[in-house]
């Protein structure tokens, strides 16, 4: 069946799908707090007569393709409950079925492929989630270790799995329905501003990027007064974080130009000051894949990232889209040196780079890529 005409039943806290294809996807919501980027007319919550009645609807034919988004915690955690309880305090049939909504589809029949989304900053997948891989045809996961078996760390086996555990068919099944999956980008930046990527511009970048993203390039180029570029977290993310930072200050300390804002940046000036280095350094935080690497990307700041510690989809190319560094010794200085030393080249990778990511990492082709996996005889 061709991708482009499926309809979507998308059950989660998460509403990639119901925002690109509208008029052919019907969203269930399991969110304790409402939909950020749609209407509330746009979806239903997932309450008990609804997920029956729609997850009956595709066992008789109504869908194609059951998309559904894992979460990190057991459904029957307190907090889950206590949060969606809050959120309809008169109505806890609906409450709880919103928070046991996408577990129950590891009971429930469906009648066409079923895929997951695990889209959480942890390389691990709680034990909750099994049922549903056995479910699943596909099991997309952002944080995909390299080593695949370190998803059921803690859960399959109180540490890493076992030989034995490693030789069942059982394991190994749901082993092979794992695929790695960005965090994409979901804006774009222009001197003008910056606003979330709309179904028509989401289409159109996967064709040509300056259609829906135009940038005055050379002007960009010219008007660079940084050499790089961060703002974010530091101390409560990731410890790759504060050894980095010294590493910039010593950096600035030779003479390199480094933008380090102590305050968080509104999103206009965060873009703006991005746009105006050639580096923008973008460290694993809570998890490896981050909003950063694209973002800088699509600012036409070649993005300085640690090693990667996971499988990715369609990555950011040593040399070609991005600058890459070992976090051991002064790895990260001895990188940016090197690359700052080139400006011609930082140039030809943030133009590659930008064209990549508009392309490959837009919404439109993050759910045409996962209904094409999905559909796939």
């Amino acid at each position: 069946m061709d991708h482009a005409s499926a309809r979507i039943l998308e059950i989660g806290d998460h509403d990639y799908f119901k925002e690109q294809y509208p008029e052919r996807t019907t969203l269930l919501w399991t969110g304790s707090r409402p939909s950020r980027n749609l209407r509330r007319d746009a979806y239903a919550d997932c309450s008990v007569g609804r997920f029956l009645a729609e997850t009956r609807a595709a066992r008789d034919g109504a869908y194609d393709v059951v998309v559904a988004y894992a979460t990190n915690q057991s459904p029957w955690h307190p907090r889950y409950w206590l949060r969606s309880l809050a959120r309809s305090p008169l109505d806890p049939v609906t409450a709880l079925t919103r928070v046991f909504g996408v577990w129950l589809l590891g009971f429930r029949a469906l009648g066409v492929p079923l895929v997951i989304l695990d889209m959480q900053d942890g390389f691990t997948i709680n034990r909750s989630n099994h049922r549903l891989m056995d479910r699943a045809k596909l099991y997309f996961k952002r944080e995909l270790p390299v080593d695949h078996w370190h998803v059921f760390h803690g859960t399959a086996h109180p540490s890493l799995p076992t030989l034995r555990i490693r030789s069942r068919a059982r394991w190994l099944s749901r082993l092979a329905k794992l695929r790695p999956i960005s965090v994409g980008l979901w804006v774009l930046s222009s001197p003008e501003g910056w606003r979330r990527i709309t179904r028509k511009e989401s289409a159109a970048l996967t064709e040509d990027p300056d259609v829906a993203a135009p940038l005055a390039v050379d002007r960009i180029f010219e008007a660079k007064t940084a050499d790089i570029f961060f703002s974010g977290s530091v101390e409560r993310s990731s410890t790759l974080r504060p050894a980095g930072l010294e590493q910039l200050r010593a950096l600035a300390k030779r003479g390199f130009v480094v933008d380090l804002p102590a305050e968080r940046l509104p999103k206009d000036e965060y873009y703006r000051r991005m746009r105006q280095a050639w580096l923008t350094w973008s460290p694993e935080g809570l998890g490896w894949d981050c909003y950063r690497h694209y973002e800088a990307c699509q600012c036409l700041s070649v993005p300085v990232i640690n090693y990667p510690t996971i499988i990715r989809h369609r990555p950011l190319e040593e040399g070609r889209h991005a600058v890459y560094y070992a976090p051991e010794g002064e790895g990260l200085m001895r990188a940016v040196e090197t690359a700052l030393a080139d400006k011609a080249q930082l140039k030809r990778m943030a133009l590659a780079a930008r064209d990549h990511v508009l392309r490959r990492h837009s919404p439109a082709a993050f759910c045409d890529r996962v209904l094409r996996a999905a559909l796939e005889r």
